[in-house]
C-alpha cells in the first residue's frame, strides 16, 4: 500500500462542507487549520497553491487535485496572490 491509500483508509467522516466558488482574478482564499482534509480541485483556469511556510507553491490546473490536512493552505490565481486573502474558506 502506498501512503495516500494508508491516509484514506483511516479517514472517517464526522462531518463534511462542500462549496464551489467563483472568483475573479485577482483573488486568494486562505482555507483554516481545523480541516482534517481539504480537497482542491480548479475547474477552469489554473493557480497556485502553497501547503505553509517555507514550501515552495506549486501550480494545479484543471483535472489535477491537491490534498492537504489539518494546516492552512493558501491558494491564488499566481504566486504572490495569498499575501491578502480576499476571502477566508473555514
Amino acid at each position: 500500500m502506498d501512503p495516500f491509500d494508508d491516509l484514506l483508509r483511516g479517514v472517517r467522516a464526522d462531518g463534511a462542507g462542500f462549496s464551489r466558488t467563483e472568483l475573479s482574478p485577482p483573488w486568494a482564499l486562505r482555507f483554516g487549520d481545523a480541516e482534517s482534509l481539504t480537497l482542491l480541485a480548479p475547474l477552469r483556469g489554473e493557480g497556485w497553491i502553497s501547503f505553509g511556510e517555507g514550501e515552495k507553491p506549486r501550480l494545479v490546473r484543471p483535472g489535477e487535485r491537491a490534498a492537504r490536512g489539518r494546516s492552512p493552505s493558501p491558494t491564488g490565481p499566481n504566486r504572490g496572490a495569498w499575501s491578502r486573502p480576499i476571502a477566508r474558506c473555514r
